[in-house]
């Protein structure tokens, strides 16, 4: 098993919000590269990355924190939060994150087939459910869809396998 601790940075800050409400939100720290130390001090071989400003605003707003994170440890980095366009998912090749999650975007099958191609396993899709729907847009809006849709369409693009 492998567990992967998550740096929640909303303002810079490191935070959690409680039911991913964006006004329900616990901070924990002011310096992200502090948790990024810490985690991989304690054995953390990956940590994953939340722009939580840049879910909401739909492109990247917290650049200086992700380079902090980047330059304070040699655990892998994936990140997500704000990936809607292939200059976005570039830039955090650029930064040195290993592997790009994408949330809203993965839904769109076209994008996420030509991140696929160029990308392969350094492209990830993060998806969040509540009440058996999938939301979007850090947790601002909701969809129809639901999880079994969604792995059905992944399934069948060839991005999910149907053996477990």
């Amino acid at each position: 098993m492998i567990l992967i601790p998550a740096i929640d940075i909303l303002n810079g800050r490191v935070v959690r919000l409680i039911q991913g409400a964006y006004d329900r939100e616990v901070q924990y720290a002011e310096d992200p590269a502090y948790y990024a130390r810490k985690f991989e001090s304690e054995g953390a071989q990956w940590i994953h990355v939340v722009d939580l400003d840049g879910a909401r605003a739909g492109e990247v707003r917290n650049l200086e924190a992700v380079r902090s994170i980047r330059e304070a440890t040699r655990a892998a980095i994936e990140f997500g939060g704000g990936l809607r366009s292939h200059e976005s998912v570039a830039a955090m090749l650029s930064l040195g994150v290993n592997r790009r999650v994408l949330g809203t975007r993965g839904l769109d099958e076209d994008f996420l087939s030509s991140l696929v191609r160029e990308h392969g396993e350094k492209i990830a899709v993060s998806v969040d459910v509540r009440q058996g729907k999938v939301q979007a847009e850090g947790w601002t809006r909701g969809t129809e869809m639901s999880l079994e849709e969604l792995c059905g369409r992944g399934i069948r693009l060839g991005f999910l396998s149907s053996n477990g």
